[in-house]
């Protein structure tokens, strides 16, 4: 069975509800807050698991702290492991060509502070290793999708990212950024091309397995994810839905 659920934001955010704290962060807030993130990572790393997400149409901008800037347009579906991708006839059938893509280990650590500062302003802050766009990444959801601001891999936190950070939720809760969540997830990729043979969607079957780093806590879900292409039109997304949600 498939669940349809994206972002509006989309991938969540999980991390929108703050853990409340009096005299200091008990331990249940921190393991509500550690919860809130893993979800958030979920839903893309901060996003909404209910509803379709709705990103973005442009790529390659430079912020003003040098980070590669994107808007993605994307939607997840929540799929059990017997789910099959539809056939490539499903996809032809809309003129749309299924194109074979590699597969991919990912591996991506979240960082918050305790009390979810950044998930509660629905934005999430990652280090990647692994795929295309491994490095350091800012997500932030909006009602139109997720802006997402990439700086490249590296042991520590570049200071365009930190800079970034101070300015959402001050000095003194930047200093006390932890990793929250870690995600290892195994990722597969199809493409679907127009009738140019332009690529105009990527398909994503992810497994993931998560684990919440303040409360110890594990979870593993497998999703599908479908991502529009810079400049692609929104509406291939509405008519590939029926499809993954059969």
């Amino acid at each position: 069975m498939v669940a349809a659920r994206g972002s509006t934001p989309k991938r969540r955010p999980a991390g929108t509800n703050s853990a409340s704290a009096s005299g200091g962060t008990s331990a249940s807030a921190s393991r509500a807050a550690a919860s809130r993130h893993a979800r958030t990572a979920r839903s893309t790393s901060c996003c909404s698991l209910t509803s379709p997400v709705y990103a973005a149409t442009y790529t390659g901008a430079m912020s003003t702290h040098g980070a590669t800037e994107t808007l993605e347009i994307e939607r997840k579906y929540a799929v059990s492991e017997e789910a099959a991708l539809p056939a490539a006839a499903a996809f032809l059938a809309h003129a749309l060509t299924l194109e074979a893509g590699g597969a991919f280990e990912l591996r991506a650590t979240y960082f918050d502070t305790p009390e979810a500062a950044l998930g509660r302003q629905r934005v999430a802050v990652r280090l990647r290793h692994g795929g295309s766009d491994e490095g350091w990444h800012l997500k932030i959801k909006g009602a139109d999708g997720s802006r997402e601001l990439a700086w490249p891999l590296g042991d520590a936190m570049p200071e365009g990212l930190r800079r970034e950070i101070v300015d959402r939720i001050g000095e003194t809760d930047t200093a006390r950024l932890v990793a929250v969540a870690t995600l290892e997830t195994t990722r597969r990729i199809a493409h679907l091309c127009d009738a140019d043979g332009t690529r105009v969607i990527e398909l994503a079957d992810d497994r993931v397995a998560a684990t919440n780093c303040l409360s110890g806590e594990s979870n593993v879900w497998r999703e599908w994810e479908a991502e529009l292409a810079p400049g692609a039109s929104e509406q291939l997304l509405e008519v590939i839905e029926p499809l993954l949600t059969a």
